[in-house]
């Protein structure tokens, strides 16, 4: 547990019922001069400072409170001088009585254990120490703020933080659809910026379908002599959800297949990692998914593309910064879209309206102090809307080059994660996206962008993408 050093103390409440809270010299005079100073508190675990608000105790917890206090009193004798203990000011947890000389200047050290009530509420409380020259006379009250925790309570915010941040990058980090759609397409990696494309009858090379990063339209698309391809594409971002931040890392690789020139069926793997960090908590945790997409063709210019996959994860939690758990979760995803393809002028222009779910729920696990936690869900749908230009151009050797903009409006809706933490992407935000693509004529295609994604409730990320393609 954290610790903080109690604050010193110097002052007087006066005489009870007349006056109480004033902070007065004569008064204090009237009764003998004396000062309190608060040592330190430390908890049953040996640890100080329990005043810091992130890790403190738990409900039953035992308490050692420790305190000095010094009495000055000249030539009036002896005199009982009373501490006691209380929690909130009003359950008395330990008192007691020291005799000071009277004739001199007497100081006292207090080390008392005391035990807190099993049904403490989370939250703040405070240990009120207070020290009476005499009983019934002057008073000093010296005050250490003691945070009530509920670790599984905790916890399952911290989980439920990271299972949406990292459903999110998820969702919005997936495979290049422009690829896709370039396959189907049957656009060559070294097609011409002025936009010519090959008819169903061509079997030249450039008639072959292959993979693109956003390539020209055409309605005469090819079966390739080689339909299978084999991608592979990374993503790395900076993203803060509140209060935390954190990083988030992906890879999908995948193999897909023209079954004819209007349908495309793959299998596709990702892994990922995401780290989150905030004041005082961590967590951290891998994983992956796998599972079957489709691309097809239903119209001219009209596209449906939907992929599911399952996986699991398995999450590191640290909600105090002082002891680490570990707990897998297992997830899913759906999501599909409507795409169209046309050429504008020199453009070729995407429109997509996609919606999607993801969902994850942890396994119940004990923590580190065997208090059990129980699983959370996390689970919400989005829906986003928006294009994607791109221009090409021939850059000689047989090497094409492509540049893309995308623009995406987003909602996410129907969040839930059982109440245990509030949302941070709940609501609209956007996405912007510019990237390049480098083709060529040797079935390799190569491509990068840079994102940034953000304008919701506590929710901004950036990163850049890479990837590659080869059609075998």
């Amino acid at each position: 547990m954290a610790n903080k050093r109690g604050m010193n103390t110097l002052g007087w409440k006066g005489l009870p019922g007349l006056f109480k809270g004033a902070r007065t010299l004569a008064t204090v005079m009237a009764v003998g001069l004396f000062g309190a100073t608060q040592a330190e508190a430390h908890d049953n675990r040996g640890n100080t400072n329990i005043s810091v608000s992130e890790t403190t105790a738990l409900g039953g917890d035992t308490v050692d409170v420790g305190f000095d206090y010094t009495i000055w009193h000249a030539g009036h004798g002896p005199v009982t001088a009373e501490w006691e203990i209380h929690l909130d000011g009003v359950t008395l947890l330990a008192s007691g009585s020291n005799l000071a000389d009277g004739n001199s200047t007497s100081v006292f050290s207090i080390d008392r254990t005391v035990a807190l009530p099993g049904n403490l509420t989370p939250g703040t409380h405070q240990i009120v120490i207070t020290t009476y020259y005499a009983a019934g006379s002057g008073a000093i009250s010296s005050f250490i703020n003691l945070e009530i925790i509920d670790p599984a309570g905790e916890a399952q915010a911290l989980i439920a933080t990271l299972s949406e941040a990292r459903g999110r990058l998820i969702v919005q980090n997936g495979p290049n659809l422009e690829r896709r759609i370039g396959r189907l397409n049957n656009r060559s990696r070294n097609v011409a910026a002025s936009g010519e494309v090959a008819s169903r009858n061509d079997t030249s090379t450039e008639g072959e379908a292959a993979n693109g990063g956003t390539f020209l339209s055409s309605s005469n698309a090819v079966a390739p002599s080689s339909p299978y391809d084999f991608w592979i594409e990374a993503a790395h971002a900076k993203f803060s959800a509140g209060n935390m931040d954190g990083n988030f890392n992906i890879i999908h690789m995948g193999v897909d297949r023209l079954l004819n020139p209007d349908l495309l069926i793959g299998l596709g793997l990702q892994f990922d990692n995401a780290s989150l960090s905030g004041p005082g908590a961590e967590i951290s945790g891998n994983g992956f998914m796998i599972g079957p997409y489709l691309t097809k063709r239903v119209h001219e210019n009209l596209y449906v593309d939907a992929r599911v996959a399952w996986g699991r994860s398995s999450n590191d939690v640290s909600p105090f910064g002082t002891y680490t758990d570990t707990v897998d979760a297992e997830r899913w995803l759906a999501t599909a879209a409507l795409v169209g393809d046309f050429q504008v002028g020199e453009l070729t222009v995407q429109p997509e309206a996609r919606l999607s779910w993801f969902e994850e729920t942890t396994d119940a696990y004990r923590d580190n102090n065997g208090i059990r936690v129980a699983p959370v869900t996390t689970s919400f749908g989005s829906f986003e809307v928006g294009p994607t230009i791109s221009r090409s151009y021939d850059v000689g050797s047989g090497g094409t080059l492509t540049a893309n903009l995308s623009a995406k409006s987003i909602w996410t809706y129907d969040f839930s994660n059982g109440g245990v933490a509030p949302s941070t992407t709940r609501g609209h935000s956007g996405r912007i996206e510019i990237g390049l693509d480098y083709s060529n004529n040797a079935n390799l295609l190569i491509n990068g962008s840079v994102f940034v994604d953000g304008g919701g409730r506590d929710w901004d990320s950036m990163g850049i993408t890479i990837g590659m393609d080869y059609t075998f």
